[in-house]
């Protein structure tokens, strides 16, 4: 068992919502990468979420950190670091 620290112990939550279109085989492929990197991380509440055809987003506390454009997608990697950079659930602006 991996010891856990104050820091991950007491993480503020940050809900991430994914908007994804279902029907996608690239956009489902690259949420099941995302979900495996972002499963690691303590302080996530990951809702993966039906979106319109050829949508993919990810939200953190209701703000767009992420999105699809045209055919390019951003890398679990570069959606993981915006989700870390995002503000917690309740931060003061």
């Amino acid at each position: 068992m991996t010891p856990t620290t104050n820091r991950e112990r007491f993480a503020p939550v940050k809900k991430v919502i994914v908007r994804r279109c279902r029907d996608c085989p690239v956009i489902r492929q690259q949420t099941a990468k995302l979900r495996a990197v972002l499963k690691k991380e303590p302080g996530l509440m990951l809702e993966i979420v039906d979106g319109w055809p050829g949508q993919f987003a990810v939200l953190v506390n209701g703000t767009l950190v992420a999105q699809k454009f045209g055919e390019m997608m951003p890398t679990p990697q570069i959606i993981r670091e915006a989700i870390l950079d995002a503000e917690p659930a309740g931060s003061a602006p």
